[in-house]
């Protein structure tokens, strides 16, 4: 029971933006596109949808070519980033827009309109317009119009960049708890590395139209495949030769390097920064590099001008 993609390549005009993607997604699970802005993730968002044309490779759905399938037969709910609903319409006739033959003037009464948003806790806001809801019950109502229709596949267009941090935390657990109940396959497009890492049971670093590397948040934080894919996906810093010891060139995470008060590579302390959950000490080595070291909040930084030993894990 699954969504497969086989070779899919498109763009526009004579310009591939998306160059032979395989991908597999299992009901149940929710997978992240992580890449940067331009790199392709939206547009193959939008022809999994069947809003925009192949030019190579397919696309199916437990075992069913839905390729040249219409948009509206595919099976595919579509969450877009602002939730894109109609203004006036209430909440139950933006989710009833899902259902055939069901009248908004009747929706709040409809029994499938009302276990639609029994899931997403907004049951006594069914008559309400949605300038009266806030930022994340808006995306709520977006996400119950997407499985109004039983969909086995949802799409995720980056939904939650409109919320501030603390609401868009909330609601980022809250869809994807429910998505894994309802048992879609789920696709969340992000350029955000948190929300890829938190969200999804596996993460597909997306960079220059194709998959870098894809795995589960662990492996692909712990274990990138390239220099490229670590900078995607966290903090990075050059080893400098002295640190790396005869190992081979690379980066790093900032977490990797440790302060050590009595041995390791000496540096002097220029600055130590409070970053709220963390401190980051900043040290310059004999020969001149700069590191930006990530310490514990809780920890007691050393002073700016003292000396350090660096040791790296």
């Amino acid at each position: 029971m699954t969504l497969r993609l086989h070779a899919v390549s498109g763009g526009y005009g004579r310009g591939a933006v998306v160059d032979g993607v395989d991908l597999d997604v299992s009901r149940g699970e929710i997978v992240s596109v992580l890449g940067p802005s331009g790199s392709g993730k939206s547009t193959l968002l939008r022809m999994i949808a069947g809003l925009h044309p192949l030019t190579s490779g397919g696309i199916s759905f437990d075992g069913r070519d839905i390729t040249a399938v219409p948009t509206h037969r595919r099976g595919v709910g579509l969450v877009p980033q602002d939730g894109a609903l109609f203004p006036r319409r209430t909440v139950a006739g933006n989710v009833a827009y899902g259902l055939p033959g069901v009248s908004a003037r009747r929706a709040a009464s409809h029994p499938e309109v009302r276990r639609l948003l029994d899931l997403v806790q907004l049951s006594d806001l069914a008559d309400r317009l949605p300038h009266q809801l806030s930022g994340g019950q808006r995306q709520r109502v977006a996400v119950a119009r997407a499985l109004a229709a039983r969909p086995g596949v949802v799409l995720l267009d980056e939904p939650f960049n409109a919320l501030d941090a603390a609401l868009r935390a909330e609601v980022r657990t809250g869809v994807c708890a429910l998505l894994r109940e309802v048992g879609v396959a789920a696709l969340l497009i992000t350029h955000d590395r948190a929300e890829a890492f938190l969200a999804a049971d596996r993460v597909a670093v997306f960079r220059d139209g194709s998959i870098a590397q894809i795995g589960s948040p662990g492996e692909v934080y712990r274990h990138p495949v390239s220099a490229e894919v670590a900078c995607l996906t966290g903090d990075v810093v050059d080893v400098p030769p002295v640190l790396r010891g005869g190992a081979p060139d690379g980066v790093v995470r900032p977490s990797q390097i440790s302060l050590d008060p009595k041995g390791g590579v000496r540096a002097v302390v220029t600055a130590v920064r409070d970053a709220g959950e963390r401190q980051i000490v900043s040290v310059r080595m004999a020969g001149g590099e700069v590191l930006d070291i990530d310490c514990s909040a809780f920890s007691l930084p050393p002073e700016a001008g003292s000396e350090v030993g660096l040791r790296l894990d």
